[in-house]
């Protein structure tokens, strides 16, 4: 599939993105010259390597006093001040590095070119193609040599000059001219610095500047960019990946077999009777006339492959996980320094990979994970006293535990919900290796954090406090931003989870019976699911508390809906149909204003079996909540140096991974031991397909449908060796479950 732009990109975020995992750009520009612009995975700030939690356990007695006082003013407010660290709504600044750009090479023309062709942006090959009248640019971040490649060829000959710059943030910086080669060299800070290597190669005449090298006459330009870091030793990341042969045709080759294997995983499509009519339209153009009124499906297909092709971007040759903003940042001081956020992002970035066979770009993840879980260890101790681990509500390339976000960070729940994901792995891959030496051990010293941690009341519930729903508050605490209280839904609802996810692996390999034990009873003694007078699933542990900002972009206490099951139409179904009533309440106030919050109530209403709910939200997540590039965007923070000081919103990429999740929930969804065929089909998906989905059990379906039925089913078994789908919409022939056995491997064709 090809992205196609008729229009010059005003601004980075329309521009078209490419890359590896370790080295990512961006091709954009104007008439008048062309900018690649460069990441590396690593390349952060690097002042806080050795940052340690305050000592501050000591006042969580005080704390619990306050709550059970209901002083939750002063709750909140020394709750922030013990567990929330700096940052956040205080005047100090947080102590955490921040993911910085590498800088641009950059082509400036002798003459301007006035006519631009075409942009394409192949998401099979991850190659970018601008094409101007004369002139054709091509740029590819090699996935085989991980070397940033780009080259640019006409018929007639043509001039300019390439240099290579980088946006002032006190660095010092030092740039020359060897021979053909432009070497960048930058000093962030005492601990961060980069090189940045670019070798040239053409058949037009040379020119040496002291920083540039004008180009005359030329008919071809080749360039080969490599990024070596002080985190992974500059010149051994230089050996370790050093530049190839002059042979482009023979890179983009190699390159992209390699990423479009990657890329043939899976297939998704949605179509409508018009979608012929406008297939041969620009992407920029097409996406203006849904915002004029017309209906176009097929963009949701073609968004929920670009959420497909961004993770095969960012990871295909990465270490780190995708942070706020993946892999690809232009600003000096980036929105919330693309940082890693425990309380709803990093886990959206992730909500697809196991569903559509990406495990080892989980693997990442969990390895990520897992170091900022020996940091938790010091943390728990530090902050609460307590055993077990507590990961903080943000993280850098670090990877070390402390609250930097003065009030917000006072909040224990993101080792639960990384939890689910480690579930998860083993759910849909079967991997008891991993289940024992890895998931096991992190589900272990989460519930060991817990049983410190709760607290049983004289009614011998077992509540969780200071506990709060992230970002979010109720009258009552003055300014702050985020309200602390007593057990709140969404700390309930992980705290089950993780206890489950616990007890359930405990089972699977017969162990630890004792402390299964306990585990149950303590997870049965948590506060109940609650419901509201209104019919509403309360946020907080009583109906006193009311909420603030009622059209707000956090879910929270809907985790329990979606990502988790623990409300579904089978199972607590009175909390699963006051999650929808609570949904569509804060829709209603004006909530959904980030992308990410629109991906998040799309998987909602898939997983409440509300298609055109989830339709709606997709739609408007890219058309208004999207750049013409298809970025999600998120409104403008304060306190960050954006490179147009007059944009009023910025990239993060968790909204465009979360909408890929929302479309197959929509097609297939897994739980209570069933499979979904179709529960939430908005009926303007006339027709479509999806293959190589996974589910639970490690099964893999390739599905077509046309008009609400199905019309080709085929299902390969996995490590379970049983399947059983739910029938009840009689989609399929025979009862209202269809239950299938047989050996891994085996393929099954029911329609």
């Amino acid at each position: 599939m090809k992205l196609r732009y008729n229009n010059f990109p005003t601004d980075w975020k329309e521009g078209l993105l490419i890359g590896n995992g370790r080295l990512n750009g961006i091709l954009w520009g104007d008439s008048n010259k062309d900018i690649i612009s460069l990441n590396h995975e690593r390349l952060w700030t690097g002042k806080y390597g050795d940052r340690k939690n305050r000592t501050s356990y000591e006042y969580l007695p005080k704390v619990r006093e306050l709550l059970k006082e209901k002083d939750y003013f002063r709750g909140t407010a020394l709750a922030s001040l013990a567990f929330g660290g700096d940052g956040g709504i205080s005047p100090y600044p947080r102590q955490e590095d921040s993911f910085k750009p590498a800088g641009e090479l950059v082509f400036t023309y002798d003459r301007e070119q006035e006519n631009l062709v075409e942009r394409v942006l192949d998401i099979q090959s991850g190659i970018a193609t601008l094409a101007k009248k004369d002139i054709i640019i091509e740029a590819f971040a090699d996935c085989v040599t991980e070397i940033m490649v780009t080259s640019w060829k006409s018929r007639n000959k043509f001039s300019g000059t390439l240099h290579y710059e980088r946006q002032e943030d006190g660095a010092i910086e030092d740039i020359r001219v060897d021979k053909n080669n432009i070497i960048y060299d930058c000093k962030i800070d005492s601990v961060s610095s980069f090189k940045v290597i670019v070798k040239v190669y053409t058949d037009g005449i040379l020119e040496y500047g002291r920083k540039e090298i004008h180009i005359r006459n030329a008919t071809y330009i080749k360039t080969f960019t490599n990024i070596g870091v002080s985190f992974n030793d500059i010149e051994k990341e230089f050996n370790d990946y050093p530049f190839p042969a002059i042979d482009i045709d023979g890179l983009k080759k190699r390159h992209s077999e390699k990423f479009l294997r990657a890329m043939s995983k899976t297939d998704i499509s949605i179509a409508d009777n018009k979608t012929d009519e406008v297939s041969d339209l620009y992407i920029n153009e097409r996406i203006e006339k849904v915002r004029n009124g017309n209906e176009d499906v097929n963009l949701i297909e073609i968004y929920a492959k670009f959420g497909i092709y961004l993770m095969v971007s960012g990871s295909i040759c990465g270490k780190l996980p995708l942070n706020l903003q993946g892999k690809w940042n232009c600003d000096i001081v980036p929105p919330w320094f693309s940082d890693y956020h425990f309380n709803i992002n990093i886990q959206m970035n992730y909500w697809f990979t196991e569903q559509l066979g990406y495990p080892e770009y989980s693997r990442q993840l969990f390895e990520y994970v897992n170091k900022f879980a020996e940091s938790g260890r010091e943390a728990a101790k530090s902050l609460y006293g307590c055993n077990g681990t507590v990961l903080s509500l943000n993280g850098d390339h670090w990877a070390i535990s402390t609250p930097e976000a003065y009030n917000y960070a006072a909040w224990i729940g993101g080792a639960a919900w990384m939890a689910q994901h480690y579930w998860w792995h083993y759910q849909y891959n079967g991997d008891k290796d991993f289940l024992r030496n890895e998931a096991y051990p992190f589900f272990k010293s989460t519930v060991d954090f817990y049983l410190d941690y709760i607290e049983v009341d004289d009614n011998d519930i077992a509540q969780i406090m200071p506990s709060q729903s992230p970002e979010n508050r109720f009258e009552g605490t003055g300014y702050f931003p985020v309200s602390m209280c007593i057990s709140s839904a969404m700390d309930v609802q992980l705290a089950y989870d993780a206890f489950t996810y616990a007890i359930d692996t405990s089972k699977l390999l017969d162990i630890d019976k004792e402390k299964c034990a306990e585990w149950v009873q303590i997870r049965d003694r948590l506060p109940d699911f609650k419901v509201g007078k209104d019919g509403r699933l309360l946020e907080w542990d009583n109906e006193d508390k009311i909420e603030v900002e009622k059209g707000h972009r956090h879910y929270s206490h809907l985790y329990g809906v979606f990502p988790s099951t623990l409300f579904n139409s089978i199972n607590r179904t009175e909390q699963f149909e006051a999650g929808r009533k609570s949904l569509e309440y804060r829709l209603d106030q004006n909530g959904g204003g980030t992308g990410w919050s629109r991906a998040w109530a799309a998987c909602l209403f898939a997983r409440l079996q509300d298609g055109e709910a989830a339709n709606h939200q997709l739609s408007y997540l890219l058309t208004e909540l999207s750049s013409s590039a298809l970025l999600d965007l998120h409104p403008r923070p304060p306190r960050c140096t954006v490179r147009n000081e007059d944009t009023e919103f910025v990239f993060q990429i968790d909204g465009n991974l979360g909408a890929t999740r929302a479309v197959l929930e929509c097609i297939i969804q897994c739980y209570e031991g069933k499979i979904f065929l179709l529960p939430a089909l908005p009926t303007s998906w006339e027709k479509g397909s999806i293959t190589g989905v996974k589910t639970i059990g490690g099964h893999t379906i390739d599905l077509a449908y046309e008009k609400g039925k199905i019309t080709s089913l085929k299902i390969e078994m996995g490590f379970e060796e049983k399947i059983v789908i739910d029938n009840c919409n009689r989609l399929l022939d025979g009862d209202e479950e269809v239950v299938i056995q047989g050996e891994k491997g085996k393929v099954y064709t029911l329609v």
